[in-house]
C-alpha cells in the first residue's frame, strides 16, 4: 500500500527527515548550473518558465527523479529517495499558475485545477534540452489543495505540481539487468503481459524497454499502438526497422463524452479503438478496471497481443485483483479467459541500493500451456493459493520477489533491513493465503491508483514494502 499524504508529511516533515537539509550555498539560476545536494537556487525575481526549465535541466543532469513545486513551499528535488530544498524562497500562487498555463498549453489549465477541482495529468517538454540531442520530458500532475495564505477563501489555490523527470527514450532491457526469462517473454508476440508494482516502481520504464526490445528486432514486423496518460517515454530517436509505432495520449488524443462513459471507460475504449486499427501489439498504460481488463482479454483472444500495467504487488495478487475487478455475472468466464491468454506477469519494486541509487527486484511467472491448464482445472477459489504454492516449489518458470531480493542481498546490493521487510511480507502472504481467495460472487472492485492488498494481508507490511520502494 502506498504511503498516504499525511503519513508522508509526518515522516519527513514532523519527524524532520526532510528538514535535515544542508543550505551551505545559494547559486543563481543558469543553464550551466550543476546542482548537488546542499545547493539552493536563488530566485531573484519572479520564477519564470524559462528559469524553471533551467532548474529542471539541472535536476535531470543530477539524476533527480522527481520535482515538487507547491504554493507556499520552495521547489523540492527527490534524488535517490531523499528530498532536498532547492530554491531559497517559496513559490507564489501566480508563479505556479503561470507554470501550469505554459506547461499545459491552455489558459484554462489553472482554472480547471483551482476552481473546478480537476487534477491535470499531462506530459511537458521543456524548452531547454537536457542534452544537446535530447529534449527534456516530464510527467506532470497538478492538484489543488490548501494554501495557508488563502484561509477562509472558497478557492483552492494551494496547488502542487508533481513532476517526474523522464528519460526520453526507454533504456534497453539488458541495460536494466532484466532477467533473461523476462527478456525472452517480451520477445514473444502473443498473449497478455502485465507489468505491475506500486507507483514509482519503474513499471512504465520496464514496459517501454520491452517495447523497444520488440521494435528494434528486425525480425519483428508489427504495428505497435500505445495508449498512455500521459505519454511518458517516446521512441523518436530509436530505429524500429520494420515496426511502426503510434502513441496516443488518453484524455487528449482520445476522449469520451459523458454519455459514452467519460473517463470511467476511457481505457476500455482505448482497447476497442486499437482493435479497429489492425494492431500487431496493443499497449495500454493502465489496466485499472473491469471493462479494461475484459477488453484486453477479448483483444488477445481475437489474436492481438497486449501489454499493460497494474498497481499490484505479486503475481498471485495480480491474478486475484484482475479477476475481482470483473462483475460477478461475468467473473467465471472472463477469469478462465484471463488465465488462458496470460503469458507472463511481472512485479517490480525499486529498493535502496547500498552506496546510493536504487536497484530493481522482480517477481515473475511464465504461463505455459501446462500451467494454464492446471490452474483452469482447479476451482477459482483455489487459484491464488495454487499460484503461490507453484512458485514456492519452483514448479513453473518463475521467480518470487523474496528470492530476487535474497540474491540482491547476498550480492551486497541491498541492506539487510530492506531485505527483511520484503521477507516479512512474503511470510505474511503465505500465512494468510487461505483467506486471500477469489470470491466468485463478491462485488467488483476497481484497481484505483494504489496497490491496496486486501483480503487478509497486513496493511502495515504492505506499507513497509511501499516504503522500501520509496513510494510517497
Amino acid at each position: 500500500m502506498a504511503i498516504d499524504y499525511w503519513t508522508f508529511i509526518h515522516r519527513f516533515c514532523i519527524l524532520g527527515e526532510m528538514n535535515q537539509i544542508d543550505t551551505q550555498q545559494q547559486i543563481p539560476i543558469a543553464s550551466s548550473t550543476e546542482w548537488v545536494p546542499g545547493l539552493q537556487f536563488r530566485v531573484s525575481g519572479r520564477l519564470t518558465i524559462d528559469e524553471f526549465d533551467m532548474i529542471a535541466q539541472s535536476a535531470a543532469r543530477a539524476d533527480v527523479s522527481d520535482i515538487s513545486v507547491q504554493v507556499g513551499e520552495p521547489v523540492w528535488f527527490e534524488r535517490h529517495g531523499r528530498w532536498h530544498r532547492v530554491t531559497h524562497r517559496a513559490v507564489t500562487v501566480n508563479e505556479v499558475n503561470e507554470l501550469i498555463r505554459v506547461m499545459y498549453g491552455d489558459r484554462s489549465g489553472p482554472g480547471q485545477v483551482n476552481q473546478q477541482g480537476r487534477p491535470l495529468d499531462f506530459a511537458y517538454v521543456a524548452s531547454r534540452q537536457c542534452e544537446a540531442d535530447r529534449p527534456l520530458r516530464m510527467r506532470v500532475n497538478a492538484t489543488a489543495g490548501r494554501n495557508p495564505d488563502s484561509a477562509g477563501k472558497s478557492i483552492s489555490d494551494g496547488v502542487q505540481l508533481s513532476l517526474r523527470v523522464l528519460p526520453g527514450s526507454p533504456p534497453r532491457l539488458t541495460d536494466m539487468n532484466v532477467e533473461p526469462t523476462i527478456i525472452e517473454q517480451f520477445g514473444k508476440l502473443s498473449g497478455l503481459m502485465l507489468v505491475t508494482g506500486p507507483t514509482g516502481s519503474g513499471k512504465t520504464t520496464l514496459m517501454g524497454a520491452g517495447i523497444r526490445h520488440i521494435g528494434e528486432n528486425p525480425e519483428n514486423s508489427v504495428k505497435i499502438i500505445e495508449y498512455s496518460a500521459p505519454i511518458e517515454l517516446v521512441y523518436d530517436d530509436l530505429v524500429f526497422p520494420n515496426s511502426p509505432v503510434h502513441q496516443v495520449e488518453v484524455g487528449r488524443d482520445i476522449r469520451l463524452r459523458a454519455e459514452e462513459g467519460g473517463s470511467r471507460l476511457i481505457w476500455a475504449a482505448s482497447v476497442a479503438n486499437a482493435m479497429r486499427r489492425k494492431p500487431g501489439l496493443i499497449v495500454i498504460g493502465e489496466a485499472r478496471d473491469g471493462p479494461t481488463i475484459e477488453g484486453l482479454v477479448t483483444a488477445v483472444t481475437t489474436g492481438h497481443p497486449c501489454i499493460s500495467t497494474m498497481h499490484t504487488i505479486g503475481v498471485s495478487e495480480t491474478v486475484r485483483r484482475a479477476i475481482m475487478a470483473i462483475s460477478p455475472d461475468q467473473r467465471a468466464g472472463i477469469g478462465v479467459d484471463l488465465i488462458d491468454v496470460a503469458r507472463c506477469f511481472i512485479t517490480q519494486l525499486l529498493v535502496p541500493k547500498i552506496g546510493g541509487g536504487r536497484i530493481a527486484v522482480r517477481e515473475y511467472l511464465v504461463f505455459d500451456a501446462a500451467l494454464r491448464r492446471r490452474i483452469i482445472e482447479a476451482p477459482m477459489e483455489q487459484w491464488t493459493v495454487m499460484i503461490q504454492e507453484i512458485m514456492a516449489r519452483g514448479e513453473a518458470e518463475c521467480c518470487r520477489m523474496i528470492d530476487s531480493a535474497r540474491k540482491a542481498f547476498e550480492a551486497g546490493h541491498i541492506a539487510e533491513e530492506d531485505y527483511e521487510k520484503l521477507a516479512l511480507r512474503q511470510r505474511q502472504v503465505e500465512r494468510q493465503s487461505a483467506q486471500n481467495v477469489i470470491d466468485p460472487n463478491g462485488r467488483a472492485v476497481s484497481m484505483g491508483g494504489a496497490p491496496v492488498v486486501a483480503g487478509g494481508f497486513d496493511p502495515e507490511l504492505d506499507q513497509q514494502v511501499a516504503e522500501v520502494s520509496n513510494v510517497a
